[in-house]
C-alpha cells in the first residue's frame, strides 16, 4: 500500500519533513530548500504510485503463469 510518505519521497527527494498518522494535515514541513507540495499533488502522486505497483504485480503474476519460451 502506497502512503503519503512514499509520494513525498518521489515528489521532493531529499526534503526534510515529518508526518504523523499518514495524514497530510499532520505533515510538518521542515525543508527550507524545497516548497511543500500541495495535498492534491501528494494524493495524485500516491495514486500514480499505487497504480504502477498494481501494474508491476500483474506483470509478475503473468510472468509466473506463462514462463519465457527462450
Amino acid at each position: 500500500m502506497i502512503n503519503i510518505s512514499d509520494a513525498l519521497l518521489v515528489l521532493t527527494p531529499g526534503a526534510e519533513w515529518s508526518i504523523r498518522n499518514n495524514s497530510y494535515s499532520q505533515l510538518d514541513w521542515l525543508d527550507t530548500e524545497q516548497t511543500q507540495p500541495t495535498e492534491e499533488e501528494v494524493v495524485q502522486k500516491a495514486a500514480e504510485l499505487q497504480y504502477q505497483e498494481e501494474v508491476n504485480e500483474y506483470q509478475r503474476q503473468r510472468a509466473a503463469e506463462y514462463p519465457s519460451y527462450a
